[in-house]
């Protein structure tokens, strides 16, 4: 395992990675999307730092900015979906690690956004990209940067 101690902006392909520690990142990530799409906000909030700089983007249109701002929309979002039986599902694909090092990590990532109704069929709400920069603390790592943004406004 070879780790670099200054911020580098990697090549695709790079191996000088802390191997360890970008599956602990990825596996962030799936913890962001299954605990969402499970209604489980406390745990998906648990996920971000206490000064995380977190923006839902629609274009140029700021949807929701800081955590207590998110939270809110997303309490009532997951009460309506658990309300009218509706399942979201985040399927994310192409991770690209802009820099890693020791005890930070930043890049961007897409995403598909799911919904089925009363176990219907699913169908795509929306396309998005994140950005993100995450920090280690301690033997944990957390997002102290999430942008997301949207290709389309969200239902």
């Amino acid at each position: 395992m070879t780790t670099r101690n200054s911020p580098i902006v990697s090549a695709p392909g790079d191996v000088l990675f802390n191997v360890v520690d970008r599956l602990a990142i990825i596996n962030l990530f799936g913890a962001y999307a299954q605990n969402y799409d499970a209604g489980k906000l406390d745990e998906f909030m648990s996920l971000f730092t206490d000064d995380v700089e977190l923006k839902y983007m629609n274009g140029d249109k700021v949807v929701a900015e800081g955590v207590d701002q998110a939270a809110r929309i997303m309490t009532a979002r997951v009460k309506v979906f658990t309300a009218e039986k509706i399942q979201r599902r985040h399927f994310l694909t192409t991770y690209v690690f802009d820099s890693q090092i020791d005890s930070e990590a930043s890049g961007h990532l897409y995403v598909q956004l799911l919904s089925s109704k009363a176990g219907g069929p699913p169908s795509i709400v929306l396309t998005a990209k994140y950005e993100f920069t995450a920090v280690k603390m301690g033997n944990t790592w957390k997002f102290s940067r999430w942008i997301a943004w949207s290709d389309q406004p969200l239902d």
